[in-house]
């Protein structure tokens, strides 16, 4: 009987122990939850008040400056450099690389939030409560 006794309190130790670290997992997962989302909310705003921002420098085009056409007879010098893109090209290319950018970056901040909430959801699983089986006892007494 006394090694019973000493055996139930000893899982019962254990049980409640298991029981207060995974409260305690659970908190801070919650924790680390809440973490994510507000950095990936704050970065979202970041992305899309930037992405406001590009559009509106995008759509205040500098207005058309007229260049004097030179004369007929004037032949145009033939140089050795390649011919650059316009400012406006450029300008559109390096905003749609920022605006690739931020959506890579969302689609990376949701993907780790999706990996945590199922590891989240694992956790609780494997540590959901055990729960006492009320026929056993009877069975093992008799």
């Amino acid at each position: 009987m006394s090694w019973r006794a000493k055996t139930q309190r000893q899982f019962d130790a254990l049980r409640g122990d298991l029981s207060h670290r995974l409260l305690q997992s659970e908190q801070s997962n919650q924790h680390a939850q809440q973490g994510l989302d507000a950095a990936q909310t704050k970065s979202l705003a970041a992305a899309i008040a930037k992405i406001e921002e590009l559009e509106a420098r995008l759509a205040a085009k500098p207005s058309p400056i007229s260049i004097p056409k030179p004369p007929a007879f004037a032949k145009p010098e033939e140089s050795s450099l390649p011919a650059l893109p316009a400012m406006e090209t450029l300008r559109l290319q390096s905003l749609e690389a920022e605006l690739a950018t931020a959506k890579a970056e969302l689609a990376a901040n949701r993907q780790q939030n999706a990996s945590l909430q199922r590891t989240l959801l694992l956790a609780r699983r494997r540590h959901s409560p055990v729960r006492k089986n009320g026929t056993r006892g009877t069975v093992r007494s008799a």
